[in-house]
């Protein structure tokens, strides 16, 4: 498993550094071409993002222009190319993904939090309500799980206790919370351990003397009851 880079906000090396978004049909031949075409002229492509876009490929490239004239890159480059867009940095040395609006997934819409922020939160939510904070982050937790549970894995209700943790284990490690590893007990029925590796909110709480995932218990504990529909009980041990 490695790091997934979504290209959003990120800080860019070179001397004049563009990002280029374009969409370039199903035929992969699309992207040699232009990638080929920026090489006949001298620049440095820095990063390459792939997607789909409804039935045509989609890529976005950081590019180093060098010394090449915008408007000549975009004639010579994009010409055939039914999008050809290019963007500067915000300010030098840092680029932003300003092509592409609303962030989603399977037709759901996501917003992009990153450590710092999540941080900055609990550390001014727990300034405030001091000892009381675990018990309200983690029944927050368990509502989160519920709500989540009710959209998108709705289906659940139809499946069994292992195929409700399996689903709820890829979802924490799709949506980056921690990379989650189901062990079923083969004694004793619906009962499992979930191993967290890389857990993002007990690693807000380093260092710790003792386990302060409170959230992700929570999470846990509502999505189970929501597809199982009857009472869950989640312990954390360190």
């Amino acid at each position: 498993m490695h790091p997934f880079s979504l290209g959003r906000l990120f800080k860019v090396k070179g001397e004049r550094p563009f990002m280029i978004h374009v969409h370039y049909g199903r035929d992969q031949k699309g992207l040699v071409k232009l990638m080929r075409r920026m090489e006949g002229l001298g620049c440095k492509v820095l990063k390459v993002f792939m997607m789909m876009d409804g039935d045509r490929s989609c890529a976005k490239l950081v590019v180093d222009l060098k010394d090449v004239d915008v408007e000549e890159f975009r004639k010579r480059v994009g010409r055939g190319f039914e999008t050809f867009d290019i963007r500067p940095t915000l300010i030098k040395g840092l680029m932003a993904d300003l092509f592409t609006f609303p962030i989603e997934d399977d037709k759901r819409r996501f917003i992009l939090s990153s450590i710092e922020v999540i941080k900055g939160i609990k550390k001014s939510v727990r300034l405030r309500y001091g000892p009381v904070f675990d018990a309200m982050i983690f029944h927050a937790g368990v509502d989160v799980g519920r709500e989540a549970c009710r959209g998108y894995y709705a289906t659940l209700r139809r499946y069994g206790f292992k195929d409700a943790v399996h689903v709820l284990c890829g979802a924490l490690t799709a949506c980056g919370y921690a990379k989650a590893e189901p062990v079923f007990d083969d004694e004793v029925e619906d009962r499992c351990l979930i191993i967290l590796h890389d857990n993002l909110e007990c690693e807000l709480e380093m260092p710790a003397n003792s386990a302060k995932s409170n959230f992700i218990r929570g999470l846990i504990m509502g999505g189970l009851e929501e597809a199982m529909d009857r009472e869950v009980e989640v312990r954390e041990t360190s």
